[in-house]
């Protein structure tokens, strides 16, 4: 058998090199500011991320804290054998950290939060051959001295951002749209393909051909590789890349663009291999980044080990059950029963979901997006021009903002602040209320996202998604706010970067064209408002676009 290989170390940069010096002495150093009183912050930094100051100072932490949150991996790793805790502990001095619990068995029972932990460190060599050490938690030994201050609260940051309700809503109509042609397992086509595949079906969609497209934007690939291989030639590109949320970011840019003058009609487009992996290189995280030196050395496996690690925070807050989480995916698999396209559409219950895989405790398999093959493309341009074409659905705002790289620096795990940001600004563009909207689509990598954006959004109270979903309020059969109808991440397609996928439902349901169309009691198509909020990187970013059938005055 072979041996087990150790645990991968971080890269230390200039910045951060202080810290891992530390700790290979066995102290735990953290910085805070002389300017301010913002109190200790934590990835290091050598300037203030509260009052932008460079006066600041390091010290010692007591290497005392409390469990905050957790998943346990069910998957083993060469390096790490499952189960395993990717914890995140909550230091006396306020910051957080991600870390592995050790000294304690790994189950639900043994690690309960809030339970006290003190620091231990795991020492290791780097690859210049210097000393390192990780530092892990353990809980408190009976023989440790007492706390010698009482533990403080974080303080979140502060910014200026507040909603404009005078803002202009903003003036551009898709025109195109369309998936690829296939869709789940796709190996005979590279990324480079679906977006292709994609991007020809939406320009038939609206009746153009490349000639007539002079803005380009897509995340996954060059604009440049993108623009060259279907014969454009752009005025106007975009490039920003910040997870599956990036194609309703997409879209504000462009309407931006458009108002601007610096194009007239912009293709969005997607596509990605997530199943395949045709000519895909393998996924790799940088050890030097903030993520790869504070998280990357506990044993993530990706976004299911990740994305999750807030959830059990927010059940201890707000009483949510295992079986709460489940019904999202029972509800989902709904829909996705009259979606031909959609993966999975099988009927489930809550004992299926919570009988299926363990992931990710507490995510069982079917909590899980999917992973598969496919892409999607938008056609943009403005208002005026859009009343030539025989579909336009009018964007009326749109809104964008991101968080953290690392999830485990969350302001606060129950809560998204780029969605907090995000969707109100869409709305405020938009000048709309929540019961103007008739069809909602969230963003579902996994099960707990749709109750983080109900509740972010403000279409529920904090601590009210779970129930809202469990009464069937998002359910086909009459629920009052039909909520990802085409069956989500989790049943429909998740090919890396959902957040086009949740743009084409919205625009489908508005057009009136969709496999689970929303009806009224006569039978007609009753979406005038759709909105479409995503997310980027574990919480890390957020975009939401309102979509309507009717051009705003």
């Amino acid at each position: 058998m072979a041996e087990p290989r150790p645990r991968p170390l971080p890269e230390p940069t200039p910045e951060t090199a202080h810290f891992w010096a530390g700790c290979a002495e066995g102290r735990l150093v953290l910085q805070r500011c002389t300017s301010c009183d913002g109190g200790a912050y934590f990835p290091p930094r050598p300037f203030c991320p509260r009052c932008s100051s460079r006066d600041v100072e390091t010290f010692d932490a007591s290497g005392r804290g409390r469990l905050w949150s957790y998943v346990i991996s069910h998957r083993s790793r060469p390096d790490f054998e499952a189960p395993y805790s990717i914890a995140v502990v909550q230091l006396d001095e306020g910051p957080r950290m991600m870390t592995n619990v050790v000294g304690v068995e790994q189950t639900r029972e043994a690690l309960e939060l809030d339970m006290e932990l003190e620091v231990t460190f795991e020492p290791g060599e780097t690859k210049a051959g210097d000393a390192i050490a990780v530092p892990l938690w353990q809980p408190v030994s009976a023989d440790a001295p007492a706390r010698a201050s009482d533990p403080v609260e974080p303080k979140p940051l502060t910014w200026n951002w507040k909603q404009n309700p005078t803002s202009t809503a903003d003036k551009v109509a898709v025109v195109g749209a369309a998936e690829t042609t296939d869709m789940g397992k796709v190996p005979g086509t590279s990324v480079l393909g679906l977006h292709a595949d994609a991007a020809l079906n939406a320009m038939a969609d609206a009746g153009l051909t490349a000639a007539d497209i002079d803005g380009v934007a897509t995340a996954g690939m060059m604009p440049a590789e993108l623009a060259h291989h279907l014969g454009i030639v752009p005025t106007w590109v975009d490039g920003t890349a910040v997870g599956g949320c990036s194609f309703m970011i997409h879209v504000r840019h462009a309407a931006a663009a458009i108002a601007a003058g610096h194009a007239t009609t912009v293709l969005i487009t997607h596509g990605e291999s997530g199943k395949s992996r045709t000519g895909v290189a393998p996924r790799s995280l940088a050890p030097a980044s903030t993520s790869g030196q504070f998280e990357g050395p506990y044993g993530p496996m990706g976004p299911p080990s990740l994305f999750t690690i807030p959830w059990l925070r927010y059940a201890k807050t707000y009483g949510a059950t295992d079986e709460d989480l489940a019904m999202v995916a029972v509800v989902q698999r709904e829909w996705a029963a009259m979606n031909p396209r959609a993966t999975f559409r099988d009927p489930i219950t809550v004992d299926d979901v919570l009988e299926s895989r363990m992931i990710a405790e507490p995510f069982h398999l079917l909590q899980c997006c999917l992973v598969t093959d496919g892409g999607g493309a938008l056609i943009l341009t403005s208002n005026e021009r859009a009343a030539d074409f025989e579909r336009p659905v009018y964007v009326l705002g749109t809104g964008e903002s991101v968080e953290t790289p690392a999830v485990s620096q969350m302001e606060d795990f129950t809560s998204s602040r780029a969605f907090r940001i995000a969707g109100p600004t869409a709305f405020a563009r938009a000048g709309i209320s929540h019961d103007d909207v008739d069809h909602l689509m969230i963003y579902d990598a996994f099960a707990h996202l749709p109750i983080y954006g109900l509740e972010d959004l403000g279409f529920v109270g904090k601590g009210e998604g779970f129930g809202f979903i469990g009464e069937r309020n998002t359910a086909p059969d009459g629920g009052k706010l039909p909520l990802n109808t085409n069956g989500g991440g989790l049943s429909y397609m998740h090919s890396g970067m959902y957040g086009m996928y949740a743009l084409q439902e919205s625009i489908r349901q508005v057009r009136g064209i969709a496999p689970a169309q929303v009806r009224g009691a006569d039978g007609e198509s009753s979406v005038d408002i759709s909105v479409a909020h995503g997310v980027g990187g574990m919480f890390a970013a957020s975009g939401t676009v309102v979509f309507s059938k009717h051009r705003p005055t």
